[in-house]
C-alpha cells in the first residue's frame, strides 16, 4: 500500500490537546546528543522536541556541555555524562516515556557496546538518527538487535551504509520496504520527497518540504519533532508520519519570510508553531 501525506491525513491522525491537560499528559522524554564540538546538535533538537508538544524533556549530554544546554534551552533538563566529551553511560530509563539518541553523539570506541545496553535495556519507544544509526551499520549484532518498531531517521548516505551496499536510486524504495520488513522498525528516509515504510512494507510518501531542508541541522530537528511526538502518546508510525510532514511544513512557512538559500535549521524549529496553527486543529 501506498499512501500520500498530505493535510487532510494529518489532521485524521493528529489529536487534539485538552485544555484541562497538565505536563504529565504530554509524556517525558529522554534525548541522549551531543558531544565535543556537536553540542548545537543536542540544542537543536532539544528545541525541536519541545516546540512538537512534549511535557518534559531531560537531555543526556557529556559535562562539558553543561551550560550550553542550560542557557540556551532552559525549559529542559539536563542529565551529565561522567565524561567530558562524549557519551559513556546510560541514564536511569525508568520515567521515560520515549527515547531518542544520536545528533552529535560522535563514534568512540565505548559507543557500539553501549548502544547495545541500551537496547537490551530500554522498553521505550526510540528514534535513532545521525551516528545511532552509523554505529548500527557498522554492526551487523545491532543490526539484529534494533528494536520492533524502533524508527530510523537515514539521509541517502546512512541509509546505504545501513544495508551494506550502493543500491541505484531506482532500487532505494524497495531496499528501504525489505529493511523495515526485516527488522520490524520504521524506517524514514529523508530525500526530496522523504519516505517512510513500516513493518508490513507499506509507503508513506511525504508533500511538504523544500530545497532548503538541504542544510546541516535540519535532521537533529526532525529528530527531536519525532521524538516529541513519541513522548505524547503517539504510535512509532503516527509519529514518523505527522513528524515528517510538520517538519517540511514548518520549512515551508519559513522560505515565505527566508530565502531557501539563507534557511537555518533554527528556523525551521521558530515555524513549528505557525505550521501547526496550519492545522487549524480545535482543542477541546
Amino acid at each position: 500500500m501506498e499512501q500520500i501525506i498530505n493535510h487532510s491525513y494529518i489532521r485524521s491522525i493528529l489529536e487534539p490537546r485538552r485544555a484541562d491537560a497538565s505536563k504529565n499528559d504530554f509524556g517525558q522524554a529522554l534525548l541522549i546528543a551531543g558531544s565535543c564540538g556537536k553540542m548545537g546538535a543536542a540544542v537543536m533538537a532539544s528545541k525541536a522536541c519541545l516546540r512538537a508538544g512534549c511535557g518534559r524533556l531531560t537531555t543526556h549530554v557529556p559535562r562539558r556541555g553543561e551550560i550550553i544546554l542550560q542557557t540556551s534551552i532552559p525549559e529542559a533538563m539536563v542529565s551529565l555524562d561522567k565524561n567530558d566529551d562524549f557519551w559513556t553511560e546510560i541514564p536511569n530509563l525508568t520515567y521515560f516515556n520515549a527515547i531518542g539518541i544520536g545528533p552529535g553523539i560522535g563514534k568512540h570506541n565505548e559507543a557500539i557496546p553501549l548502544l547495545k545496553s541500551l537496547f537490551q535495556i530500554n522498553s521505550a519507544p526510540i528514534v535513532l538518527d545521525a551516528d545511532a544509526i552509523n554505529l548500527v551499520a557498522e554492526s551487523n549484532e545491532l543490526k539484529e538487535m534494533i528494536p520492533k518498531n524502533a524508527i530510523l531517521t537515514p539521509h541517502t548516505g546512512e541509509f546505504k551504509r545501513l544495508i551494506g551496499c550502493d543500491v541505484a536510486q531506482a532500487d532505494l524504495r524497495e531496499k528501504q520496504q525489505e529493511f523495515s520488513m526485516e527488522t520490524m522498525s520504521i524506517l524514514v528516509h529523508k530525500s526530496h520527497r522523504t519516505s517512510i515504510t513500516d513493518s508490513i512494507g507499506n509507503v508513506y510518501i511525504n508533500t511538504t518540504g523544500n530545497v532548503g531542508l538541504a542544510k546541516a541541522g535540519t535532521g537533529d530537528i526532525l529528530t527531536g519533532i519525532i521524538l516529541g511526538l513519541l513522548a505524547q502518546g503517539y504510535s512509532s508510525l503516527n509519529a514518523a508520519i505527522i513528524g515528517v510532514y510538520i517538519h517540511g511544513l514548518a520549512a515551508d512557512c519559513a522560505v515565505k519570510k527566508i530565502n531557501e538559500r539563507s534557511l537555518l535549521a533554527t528556523d525551521v524549529v521558530e515555524h513549528l508553531s505557525e505550521a501547526f496553527n496550519q492545522l487549524s486543529l480545535v482543542d477541546g
